[in-house]
């Protein structure tokens, strides 16, 4: 038969987890008393915002100017074969085009949007370990709502995989 292991914790340790606790107890309390319910209202005066009340999409459409490249010099064009990989390092430049600016209508609202997104994943972090905190250990015997908290973390961890997706597609 195996023993259960005992984990033991210095009691200087002991006391940095429970202020750690309590500290994430009230900052959960203060996002659920206070700042989810301001965020709700700041939301939706964001959405009836008429920067976002886009009905017409060809608004957002602007000029295409991509400047067009230089031709490649006769010397640049060498075959597949005689190429070395050393050289072709070195050679490896910016286009003499430049940069294409990118459409500033869209880089307004992606302003607008990217903090939110931001601040939704660190919220999404902070109730996820709260709820992972408030799971009573195995050996208290009341696993009465384990399940539906742990169902809850797994539509919780759904929702941080599609905001880390948002985040990563708008750096982009």
């Amino acid at each position: 038969m195996s023993r259960a292991s005992v984990l033991k914790i210095s009691s200087g340790s002991a006391v940095q987890v429970e202020n750690f606790r309590q500290s994430l107890y009230h900052e959960a309390n203060s996002l659920f008393s206070t700042y989810i319910p301001l965020k709700i209202v700041q939301l939706d005066d964001l959405f009836r915002d008429d920067a976002l009340s886009i009905t017409d999409m060809s608004s957002l459409q602007a000029p295409l100017d991509i400047p067009i490249p230089d031709p490649p010099s006769p010397e640049d064009e060498e075959m597949e074969t005689d190429k070395n990989e050393d050289e072709e390092k070195k050679k490896k430049k910016a286009p003499k085009c430049g940069f294409i600016k990118g459409n500033e209508k869209i880089m307004m609202l992606l302003e607008r949007v990217k903090p939110e997104i931001v601040a939704l994943r660190e919220t999404i972090i902070t109730v996820s370990c709260w709820i992972q905190h408030l799971i009573p250990k195995i050996e208290d015997g009341n696993d009465f709502g384990v399940a539906i908290q742990e169902k809850i973390l797994e539509r919780i961890t759904a929702v941080k995989t599609k905001v880390d997706g948002f985040q990563t597609n708008i750096n982009k």
